[in-house]
């Protein structure tokens, strides 16, 4: 029972101090702000709930490409379904095309400012943090992908 006790402790300590805090959401501006500070980035299309609607978030994820492009940025894609992830690796006149784990491609996007675009029936949302922004909803919000318009 001591040791439980000892362990609540510094988890208490841990958190008063900061040490293990809770992502908040950010603001638009805020979100541009560190979004102006990076060089690459990444988009992870999560298709894994998409069932036939995989063409409308790649189609709403190009949008969002092709923005981040134009503003200067270096963009890896990945596009992930369930546990397993795809993503092409090389130039643009030679790409590999790469099957993996979502584990490994989390690793090659951890350092990454990364957007999510995920397939979702029941809300449509944008949300942005520090390091990612989440953008789910059904196919007339991925299709409109406003997001592209928000970071220009």
């Amino acid at each position: 029972m001591k040791a439980f006790a000892k362990i609540l402790l510094v988890f208490i300590i841990l958190f008063i101090s900061g040490c293990i805090s809770q992502e908040r959401e950010i603001s638009l501006s805020e979100f541009k702000a560190k979004l102006s500070n990076e060089k690459n980035v990444a988009v992870v299309t999560d298709i894994t709930n998409a069932k036939n609607s995989g063409s409308v978030i790649q189609c709403g994820a190009v949008n969002l490409v092709i923005t981040l492009t134009s503003l200067g940025k270096e963009v890896s894609y990945f596009s992930y379904d369930k546990d397993t992830c795809f993503y092409d690796e090389g130039s643009l006149t030679n790409r590999t095309h790469i099957n993996t784990s979502t584990s490994i491609c989390n690793n090659l996007i951890s350092n990454k400012l990364t957007f999510y675009v995920k397939y979702n029936t029941t809300t449509n949302k944008t949300s942005l943090f520090e390091r990612r922004a989440i953008i789910e909803g059904d196919k007339g919000f991925l299709v409109d992908c406003a997001i592209a318009r928000m970071v220009k």
